[in-house]
């Protein structure tokens, strides 16, 4: 494996970490922000979606185009998924849960999420320079998801000063067209 490609592999196991870490915050920001303001958010008559990676709440169901599209897998893809596959599959010897990681990490186009797998469980695989741009695309989905949580209303209240809080207060108000009076407000921003 090139020294770029590990690189970006120990960049991606750093990165793993991080989400993990931010999505249990998030999870707890969300709690607290819910328990503020989740009476806004509820009408009795609407259906409500919720988007499982973000968690962010909304009234509109899902597009077709929010849905992950199954496209052309790139061949280094399908290759090292078959590979990992023979080992890991229940049928083989391997678990339900091994090969369920597997499963998911070649259904959004992880490289390295496979590369990790195969590291984990000691199967010997070649990974080479011209793969750099499936790894970038791995490092950057990461990114993209840490970003996500960090840019949720919740994270920002949780997060922020007075002001950052008063700020989302007002965003609150104008996504749900209501008014929240001061008397309502949670004590940190009276």
């Amino acid at each position: 494996m090139s020294r770029k490609i590990r690189k970006l592999s120990h960049q991606y196991q750093f990165l793993e970490l991080e989400l993990e870490e931010i999505e249990e915050q998030a999870d707890d920001y969300a709690t607290q922000f819910n328990k503020l303001f989740g009476k806004y958010f509820i009408d009795k008559n609407a259906e409500m979606w919720v988007n499982e990676e973000t968690g962010e709440l909304r009234k509109e169901p899902p597009q077709e185009n929010d849905k992950k599209k199954k496209g052309k897998k790139d061949k280094k893809l399908k290759d090292l998924y078959k590979k990992l596959s023979r080992y890991l599959h229940p049928d083989k010897g391997g678990t339900a849960e091994k090969f369920s990681e597997l499963k998911q990490a070649y259904d959004e186009n992880d490289l390295l999420g496979l590369v990790k797998i195969a590291g984990n469980n000691k199967i010997d695989i070649e990974i080479k320079e011209d793969d750099l741009e499936l790894a970038e695309k791995s490092i950057n989905k990461l990114q993209t998801n840490i970003k996500n949580f960090k840019n949720s209303l919740a994270w920002h209240y949780c997060t922020g000063n007075k002001r950052k809080k008063l700020s989302v207060l007002q965003t609150v108000e104008q996504e749900l067209g209501i008014k929240i009076e001061e008397n309502e407000y949670p004590d940190e921003l009276k």
